[in-house]
């Protein structure tokens, strides 16, 4: 069932299996004021359903904020993450490898920092991405 979509993202609840699927923002010449917001309603919508499982999906995603507005949604993202009911989010990464690098090291950074409650994997496809939320395997 979709829960909301905008020009920046796209929000999709299967209360079947408990999984959100969001489609990442496209942050092009967006500022800060404009993407923080979008990412709020992620959070919101995490925390209203009680959400377990989460599918962020940033394969298709363009963006060039700069790089410590980057860090702040990344970091302000994963902190809200931890107080939520999450048990696993996966990843579906960029298709352009150096936004994935940039990605991958900031949250490995992140990761270490804040050691999440949840289990998180990385998947270049959607279908392994969702297989891998939907089994009992961590």
């Amino acid at each position: 069932m979709v829960i909301y979509s905008d020009s920046l993202i796209y929000l999709d609840f299967d209360s079947q299996t408990d999984i959100l699927w969001v489609k990442w923002p496209h942050l092009v010449n967006e500022p800060l004021e404009i993407a923080r917001p979008a990412i709020d309603k992620i959070i919101e919508t995490i925390k209203h359903f009680q959400v377990s499982k989460l599918l962020i999906d940033t394969k298709d995603t363009s963006t060039n904020i700069p790089e410590e507005d980057f860090k702040i949604l990344a970091r302000e993202f994963v902190l809200s993450l931890a107080t939520s009911n999450l048990k696993k989010v996966a990843r579906v990464i960029y298709a352009e490898p150096r936004r994935e690098l940039r990605a991958k090291i900031l949250l490995d950074q992140l990761a270490v920092w804040l050691t999440p409650d949840f289990q998180s994997r990385e998947f270049t496809d959607i279908k392994s991405a969702f297989a891998w939320l939907e089994s009992d395997e961590n």
